[in-house]
């Protein structure tokens, strides 16, 4: 039987614990994504409040989540 190990994407830094990255997305949502792929590469994570949000810039992270 073999198990596999859930990973989770990094999360990028400075995310409020109420609104998550909710103010930086409003100002500037270009520069949040470049800033999420440069901290966390092609796989990486946000948050608008409590949700989760995941960036996939990648050829590779892609055919991942759709394959």
């Amino acid at each position: 039987m073999t198990t596999t190990t859930k990973r989770e994407p990094p999360l990028a830094s400075g995310a409020d614990p109420e609104l998550g990255h909710l103010r930086e997305l409003q100002e500037d949502p270009i520069a949040l994504m470049w800033r999420v792929k440069k901290e966390c590469g092609d796989l990486g994570e946000f948050r608008i409040g409590p949700k989760r949000v995941v960036l996939m810039t990648g050829p590779d992270a892609q055919e991942a989540f759709f394959r």
